[in-house]
């Protein structure tokens, strides 16, 4: 078992089983739950039913991943098509609120029925917000998809993760996350190329229907071959309480997450864009994000143990650790994906060829996490590569941001494998520490889980946010510099769309590269402190050994 660092965490312990326990099962809703010890060290290896289910897991983390970048391609003739070009960004944000915002409260539902039911649930609403979109005659309509679409995501990559804590030995997790991890950066490469396929040769709407037949076979898959478990930190599913799941639910603190998300998000969709920084409206928004988030941690304060997130989490300094390291691990990933494309652009490739020019970094990071899971696995130890590896993306930041319109490109394969190797080494990984940290205690799993797919996610948003504000404002400036004599008509479209650079007369056209490919870079720094950030963060995970089954205090 694993030995906790404070004794006020101690109390957590609940939802371990007794060995009398094992052989019981229930009704539940009409069917047969197993009600089963899910420590890891109780599991088998995985056998080929279980490998069935981890390739429907895997396929299912695609496509929710797959959505958020599949219509970045495809955004435009969506938004032409509706005469809503100028509010073509709620297609991204729309799937973006809620899958973003229901994570928390998809960590609770995980607390209160099997993980298993979840995930089915979560894949129809999933598929069904996709049909929405594949069959909308009018924008509000996509929009409505969209957020329904984003609702069932978040819960089948929250349900994924918990399925394969109660499934699987703490060291087969290592492989597992590493090849989850895979999906999620392959998402990122096909997703702009599939959405273009789709644009050009067919239509966007097959960029929704795309997952109604790879839904319908996951299903049937984790239907068949995956065991029903019960809920996490439920010794039994008794009759009594069925009826209560709903009132036990923390409406007041998922109406609070949800709603601070939004406050939040939604200035930094906004913000440079539809409204200047400093309007009224972005600073009212993040006035009211902040009062919603102080009010939820009241709140959640006063719920004590039966709160959405129970703050008795955070005495653990490896719960503030991971969470931390995977924000700024997916700040990194995210503007990455954002802006090395884009470097390409300016310089006259297209978005096909630009997804190709990234290739080296979404490939590293692949390969950085399958490399480092094993390496986890072999090793039983994780503390150094949580510190070390978010160095690397520091370093491989600080040399991107050296790029310029001279730098060879073998120079620029280079550099994006450094920085790729470094998020990735830490990207999942994060996910087999928190597990670790809270094995046997199934109580809090499901949820401690939860947010670190949570911060991962906002992380990257809060950062490419960030980046878009100081790339607007440079870019400004950099123009104004570098290429004065350029008509103010011109500039701005520039300032919109890379592919203006091409209206420039010739005699100015360097001028305007110059400055545009240095602000890119300049956008790259930013990856250097949140480098050093997630490093510093993995410092504060307690220093474990991963052996037979368990997980243990290094003590030399």
């Amino acid at each position: 078992m694993l030995q906790p660092e404070d004794t006020a965490v101690e109390d957590e312990m609940q939802g371990t089983q007794s060995a009398s326990d094992k052989n019981v099962s229930e009704k539940l809703e009409g069917d047969r739950i197993s009600v089963e010890d899910t420590n890891s060290a109780s599991q088998p290896p995985l056998d080929k039913k279980m490998w069935t289910t981890v390739s429907a897991f895997m396929v299912s983390i695609l496509l929710a991943n797959l959505d958020q970048t599949i219509v970045a391609t495809a955004l435009p003739r969506i938004a032409s098509q509706f005469d809503k070009l100028s509010q073509s960004a709620w297609v991204t944000t729309s799937y973006l609120l809620t899958f973003a915002g229901l994570m928390l409260f998809q960590g609770q539902l995980l607390t209160l029925a099997p993980a298993k039911y979840i995930y089915l649930c979560s894949l129809i609403v999933f598929g069904i917000g996709s049909l929405i979109c594949a069959v909308a005659r009018s924008f509000p309509v996509l929009i409505f998809g969209r957020a329904v679409a984003g609702t069932g995501g978040a819960g089948v990559v929250n349900a994924v993760l918990v399925i394969i804590a109660q499934n699987s030995r703490i060291e087969d997790r290592t492989m597992l996350f590493s090849l989850l991890g895979m999906m999620h950066a392959l998402a990122s490469i096909v997703g702009p190329l599939i959405g273009g396929t789709f644009t050009d040769h067919v239509t966007w709407r097959w960029c929704f229907f795309i997952n109604l037949p790879f839904v319908g076979v996951i299903m049937v898959a984790v239907f068949f071959f995956l065991k029903t478990r019960r809920a996490l930190g439920r010794e039994r599913d008794e009759p009594a309480r069925r009826f209560e799941l709903v009132r036990r639910l923390d409406w007041v603190s998922a109406v609070l997450s949800l709603a601070s998300v939004v406050a939040l998000l939604l200035p930094l969709q906004w913000g440079g864009a539809t409204y200047a920084w400093d309007s009224a409206v972005i600073i009212a928004l993040f006035v009211v994000s902040g009062v919603l988030m102080v009010s939820f941690v009241a709140w959640e304060y006063y719920r004590g143990s039966s709160a959405l997130l129970p703050l008795r989490l955070f005495l653990s300094r490896t719960q503030v650790g991971t969470p931390l390291e995977s924000a700024f691990i997916g700040l990194g990933l995210l503007n990455g994906t954002y802006y090395l494309p884009l470097w390409y652009q300016a310089q006259g490739h297209s978005a096909t060829k630009s997804g190709v020019d990234i290739l080296p970094f979404m490939l590293s990071v692949i390969i950085a996490s399958i490399v480092s899971g094993a390496i986890i696995k072999m090793t039983g130890r994780y503390w150094h590569v949580l510190v070390l590896s978010p160095l690397l993306c520091s370093i491989g930041a600080g040399l991107l941001s050296s790029l310029t319109l001279n730098t060879p490109n073998s120079h620029a394969i280079g550099f994006q494998i450094i920085y790729g190797v470094g998020i990735g080494g830490a990207m999942q990984n994060v996910f087999i520490t928190c597990q670790a940290e809270w094995e046997g205690r199934d109580g809090l799993l499901a949820q401690a889980t939860t947010v670190l797919t949570f911060t991962q996610n906002l992380g990257g948003v809060i950062g490419v946010s960030i980046s878009g504000m100081i790339f607007t404002n440079l870019l400004r400036t950099n123009l104004h510099v570098y290429a004065p004599q350029l008509p103010a008509m011109l500039a701005m479209a520039v300032e919109q769309s890379v592919t203006a650079i091409t209206e420039v007369a010739p005699d100015m056209r360097e001028a305007v590269l110059h400055a545009y490919t240095l602000n890119i870079s300049r956008v790259f720094l930013i990856g250097v402190p949140a480098g050093a950030l997630a490093s510093l963060s993995g410092m504060l995970v307690r220093n474990m050994r991963l052996q037979d089954g368990k997980a243990a205090e290094v003590t030399s």
